[in-house]
């Protein structure tokens, strides 16, 4: 059987600087102070560049999606979201000007989902302003992944009413629940929002005096052992 899933919702006080400390974030053309600004041309340049990025990484995204069929369940897993970034989208999209493998590892471990939603959603105002979360002088409480979903007020850092909407919708795609194995008579509680990782259902795959089986495909990583081991491989379930 399946137990309750409980989300524990506490509170965080760190800021998104404390996250960065370091970091070097340009969201404009201007050089460092005393260089002249870059042309009309490169800024264009860049602008293409970017442009491009995002939509090849919006494409991985959509390629990567799964499920059984419905598109309103569909779902992306951990994995194909990691995979669909490198280092180099991650700078450009960010236009980090100076970065190392460890600031690359906290983005991707404290933030790849949150880019992923705001590309997907087409929120690109909040890739924009994703530098404010880096600044000293600007302390923001801190929204991590972990953190998702997000609630409504938590989205203010959208501007656009219609961004903000498109990102509270999209965001359950990003966090499908992980179902859990007890072999103990307990109910499943699950958030209705978010799909189940179900990457294939057969109905009717035999009949008995019972009611009709139904069998299903758990996608790697989504299945929790009784012992917390997560299963590293497509499961079936019938």
């Amino acid at each position: 059987m399946l137990p309750s899933r409980t989300r524990d919702r506490s509170s965080h006080t760190a800021s998104w600087a404390s996250a960065f400390a370091g970091m070097t974030v340009s969201m404009n053309s201007s050089n460092a102070v005393g260089q002249p600004q870059a042309s009309g041309d490169q800024h264009y340049s860049e602008q293409i560049e970017k442009r491009e990025v995002i939509d090849k990484i919006f494409n991985k995204i959509n390629e990567r999606m799964k499920g059984p069929g419905d598109p309103s369940k569909a779902f992306i897993c951990d994995k194909d979201i990691e995979s669909a970034w490198s280092d180099e989208s991650i700078a450009t999209i960010l236009h980090l000007e100076q970065y190392s493998s460890a600031k690359f590892q906290a983005i991707r471990a404290n933030f790849i989902k949150i880019l992923s939603i705001l590309v997907y959603t087409g929120a690109h105002s909040g890739l924009l302003d994703f530098h404010s979360f880096f600044n000293h002088n600007t302390p923001i409480p801190t929204l991590r992944d972990s953190d998702l979903p997000f609630y409504k007020h938590q989205l203010d850092f959208l501007e656009e009413a219609a961004s903000r909407h498109s990102f509270y919708k999209e965001q359950f795609r990003f966090i499908p629940e992980v179902i859990r194995v007890s072999s103990t008579q307990e109910t499943l509680v699950l958030d209705e929002r978010r799909p189940l990782p179900f990457e294939t259902v057969e109905k009717k795959v035999c009949i008995g005096g019972y009611g009709t089986v139904t069998r299903v495909s758990i996608s790697a990583g989504y299945l929790k052992q009784e012992d917390g081991t997560i299963w590293p491989e497509v499961s079936y379930y019938w």
